[in-house]
């Protein structure tokens, strides 16, 4: 459904990517301009999108769509670079892409954004499931 909207509002500078394997899952997420994050409003307290841990890591901003006030909506606004939109918020999440479009590529070499490493970011997902 997607390929097709993007056809239907004939989009220029979109791409699909295959599936990647975890060995390259940091490499491809790092081509991307940027990442993007959904959660259906329903499931709010109950799930955290699977990605989330790594994505903000990265440097690179993400677009999050699902309840902008929670524990998810919070830290991906602490995240560099990065909104929260709720369904339906299209043109404010048009407007947003504009700019970090017009802004493109960002400044500065290809690292964790400030403070992360990978280790800190599993113990962080850790701690966020409830893992011990």
């Amino acid at each position: 459904m997607a390929e097709e909207r993007v056809a239907k509002l004939q989009l220029q500078r979109v791409q699909w990517r295959p599936y990647a394997a975890e060995t390259e899952l940091s490499d491809a997420l790092l081509r991307a301009h940027a990442t993007v994050v959904t959660q259906k409003p329903s499931t709010q307290g109950l799930l955290w999108p699977s990605k989330l841990g790594l994505l903000v890591c990265l440097p690179r901003p993400i677009i999050f769509v699902g309840p902008v006030k929670g524990a998810i909506g919070d830290s991906v606004q602490r995240t560099c670079n990065s909104a929260c939109f709720a369904p339906g918020e299209a043109e404010s999440l048009a407007d947003y892409l504009e700019d970090l479009y017009s802004t493109w590529p960002p400044a500065g070499a290809t690292v964790l954004n400030p403070g992360w490493t990978f280790a800190s970011a599993y113990k962080e997902w850790k701690r966020v499931l409830g893992v011990t």
